[in-house]
């Protein structure tokens, strides 16, 4: 993955967070990030993070991403 898309989609899911209200995590070549809830994010920006690479982990209930 591209740093570009990594920047984007922290980006676009910094809008959906607000204060402490968000997680952010690594492990080993996965970062996670975003709010609480993944279904609060609007479609169309969903689709953009898919395109960018990014997807939601079920297991740890965040956007994800291998950089």
């Amino acid at each position: 993955m591209k740093n570009a898309n990594i920047r984007e989609g922290l980006d676009i899911l910094s809008a959906y967070v607000s204060g402490e209200s968000y997680s952010m995590a690594a492990e080993h070549d996965q970062i996670y990030f975003g709010p609480d809830d993944v279904g609060n994010v609007a479609a169309e920006d969903a689709t953009r993070l898919k395109a960018l690479g990014w997807f939601v982990d079920e297991d740890a209930g965040r956007w994800s991403a291998y950089p």
